[in-house]
Order: structure tokens, then sequence, then C-alpha cells
């Protein structure tokens, strides 16, 4: 995955963990995971544009999830924030030889596919429960 594209992934998962009505300001995500402000404004705005997210204006403004976390795969992340990763490759391009081409075109195709399919069937809310699970581990209990 791109820099791009994980960037979108924390951001949205940032305004999962924070609850579906919640807002969640670019400062806030930014400071929180190191990712610059106006990088982060790129990317915001291209989850924007996807209508992954919504821009809540006013004192309290900032960023909200604009649908609900279990509708958004992590396919449609990848394809807001830079498009699908693995595009289709035409064999008349690859090689002099078009049986080699061919073969090596409709492999990439095959695996392109496989992996678009794992993508659609990740969601945005698995990946919420996983960190929540993660944090959790990581919790000390300091009973005495």
């Amino acid at each position: 995955m791109t820099k791009r594209t994980t960037y979108a992934a924390l951001f949205l998962l940032d305004l999962t963990v924070g609850g579906e009505e919640a807002t969640v300001t670019i400062s806030r995500v930014a400071r929180r995971h190191g990712i610059s402000e106006k990088y982060l404004w790129i990317v915001a705005s291209a989850l924007a544009r996807a209508g992954l997210v919504a821009a809540v204006r006013g004192p309290s403004g900032g960023f909200r999830l604009a649908r609900p976390a279990r509708d958004v795969t992590l396919a449609e992340i990848v394809e807001a924030s830079e498009g699908m990763p693995l595009p289709t490759v035409k064999a008349d391009h690859l090689s002099q030889d078009r049986a080699a081409g061919d073969v090596i075109a409709d492999t990439w195709a095959v695996v392109a596919d496989q992996v678009r399919n794992a993508f659609a069937q990740v969601r945005l809310s698995e990946l919420a429960e996983r960190y929540r699970e993660r944090v959790a581990q990581t919790q000390y209990d300091f009973q005495i």
C-alpha cells in the first residue's frame, strides 16, 4: 500500500474509533500519527469526494464518517485515495512474444481481481474492532 492509502485508512480509523457521529479535526489526526496536515488535507479531500467522509463546520467542526463504518470497505478506501493499486495490463505492450505477454497479463489480471476481492471483504468496522482489541491487549492492569 502507498503512503496515501495508509494515511486514508488511519484517518478513517480515527473517525470510526471516535464514534460514528463524532467529528475529528485534521490537526488532531496529524499530531496523533505524525502526518503533515497539508498532506492529510489532500487525503481528506479525496475521501470527501468519494463520499466516505463529510466536513462539519462550526466550533466543534472537523470531519465525520459519511456512512456507517460497517458499510465502508477497504476497497473503497483504496479506490478513493488513489485508484485501485493493481491496474490491468495490456498484453500487446508487454512482449514481442504474444503468448508470453498474454500469460503474464492474464496472471496479473487474476491476481489483481483477487486483491480487489480481498479488499472488498474487509470493512472499516472490522479495522476498528481489531484496533480496539490491540489496544486492550496492551493495557496493563495495575491492581494491588
